[in-house]
């Protein structure tokens, strides 16, 4: 059996429906798709998927099935309890989504629609992903990093998993935590330069030999540009 992935593209972090449908062969048994994909826990089309899939059946002859993982606790058939703690959950998601981007520091890559997660990139700052979350780590903070799926691998992202526990006040030190915690890493220190200045002079004694004297200190400072002699 062979097994046919529809590749990502950056914008797009689901299976692309059009794709997927091109692909379809005499030899597709079915097309899987996932409510709350792992990247992003995002909903991938399966109404668009069957329409298309069913116009192309008609006009080849072929009968492929759709198999889909469904995300139940989010399905309006759920019973009443279970759908009142996930839908609690997306508004605390919600709350933690604007909060990242009011920081005007991160590309938010996950949608409002699906499970209960934020994923997030660090804006012009990709190479600090993995140094972020180890940061968080640090502070008792788990926020996991990733790299991205073939197609889309120059990205790395951090992901929230947002628990019925969490609410607005600890969204909002979260969120400070984690803008904190990129500063701390984008703002490197202030090393002062030291450098040492040496004189050779003639002796006090009038003697011809040259002795060494205690040399001159300055400190220069790269961002004051002061000096201290």
């Amino acid at each position: 059996m062979e097994l046919k992935e529809v590749k990502l593209r950056e914008g797009y972090y689901v299976m692309d429906p059009k794709k997927a449908v091109d692909m379809v062969d005499e030899n597709t048994i079915c097309v899987a798709v996932i409510l709350g994909s792992t990247l992003t826990r995002e909903f991938e089309n399966v109404k668009l998927l069957n329409d298309l899939l069913a116009e192309k059946n008609k006009k080849t002859g072929l009968e492929p099935s759709i198999i889909h993982f469904n995300s139940k606790f989010v399905h309006e058939n759920t019973k009443h309890g279970y759908r009142k703690v996930i839908r609690n959950c997306m508004e605390s998601a919600k709350r933690l989504r604007e909060g990242l981007e009011k920081t005007g520091r991160f590309d938010i890559i996950s949608k409002d629609k699906g499970i209960p997660l934020v994923a997030f990139s660090i804006k012009d700052k990709n190479s600090l992903t993995f140094e972020l979350s180890k940061a968080l780590r640090h502070n008792g903070r788990t926020v996991p990093a990733y790299t991205m799926p073939a197609n889309v691998e120059h990205m790395t992202v951090l992901q929230v998993v947002v628990r019925e526990d969490l609410r607005r006040n600890l969204i909002e030190k979260l969120v400070s935590h984690i803008k904190s915690a990129l500063s701390e890493l984008t703002e490197a220190p202030f090393i002062p330069r030291i450098s040492f200045t040496v004189e050779v002079k003639p002796s006090e004694s009038g003697d011809d030999k040259e002795a060494l004297h205690t040399p001159q200190t300055s400190i220069q400072g790269e961002q004051d540009k002061t000096e201290i002699s």
